[in-house]
């Protein structure tokens, strides 16, 4: 294999290089060059540069990227985190109050995270976001509903308003990346069936006012009608090939 010397640090390297990967001076060779290795009775010349041969693999020293720890605040929001959920229970057991306040602290930072988790996940997929947001959206909101006493607003607006922002959201996201309806058809459909449960609880009399479940309602209802009526065969090819049935 040929071998170049750098005229002016004396390094050696293997290969066909134009230039010295150290001092960027042109290299001398100290074997035969492409052209003699072609025709053995051409003359060596030694003090010629090589050429550079565009076959010939990158630099023996290539550039090495410096390193980032991508990861070091995700790791400060987790110790923030667990360190404001000890701080609170020690400042509770000094100072009793009637409210249990750390209560409110460990489900505020847990749904921070489910937030965050859920974000980071599927963030490549809009439409899995929006999803999936709206069930831990739903999961909090009945959490926090209990756990301050259950005065039914979870059940009145969060459910509601929740599912009838998803469909919107889903339907906009869609218009604006130009998806394909078979993209984001079963989804659409989850958030639809999704907003047809405060029917349930409206039939029940459990959740007053009615306004904001009857608006869910309808437009699920009309939602789930146009998918039948327009896609059903998307939504039965998408159906078959998510469950594989």
């Amino acid at each position: 294999m040929n071998t170049q010397v750098c005229p002016y640090c004396q390094v050696r390297v293997r290969g066909h290089k134009s230039r010295c990967p150290l001092c960027g001076h042109a290299f001398m060779s100290s074997g035969p060059t492409p052209a003699q290795q072609a025709d053995p009775a051409l003359p060596e010349a030694p003090g010629a540069p090589v050429p550079v041969n565009p076959a010939e693999p990158g630099d023996l020293w290539p550039l090495i990227p410096e390193h980032y720890n991508r990861h070091i605040l995700l790791r400060a929001l987790v110790f923030i985190s667990v360190a404001a959920i000890i701080f609170s229970f020690a400042v509770f057991r000094l100072f009793p109050v009637p409210v249990n306040w750390p209560w409110f602290v460990l489900l505020g930072v847990t749904s921070m995270w489910l937030d965050v988790s859920n974000i980071l996940l599927k963030r490549r997929n809009p439409v899995k976001v929006i999803s999936w947001q709206l069930s831990i959206i739903l999961l909090l909101g009945l959490l926090w509903d209990w756990g301050t006493g259950w005065h039914g607003w979870s059940l009145a607006y969060v459910l509601p308003i929740s599912c009838s922002a998803a469909m919107l959201a889903l339907y906009i996201i869609a218009k604006v990346q130009h998806m394909q309806i078979q993209d984001y058809l079963v989804y659409l459909l989850i958030c639809a069936v999704a907003g047809l449960l405060p029917l349930l609880f409206m039939l029940l009399g459990l959740v007053h006012p009615v306004l904001p479940s009857l608006i869910s309602v309808v437009i699920s209802m009309i939602l789930i009608a146009a998918a039948f009526i327009f896609y059903w065969e998307v939504f039965r090819d998408e159906w078959r090939k998510r469950f594989h049935l």
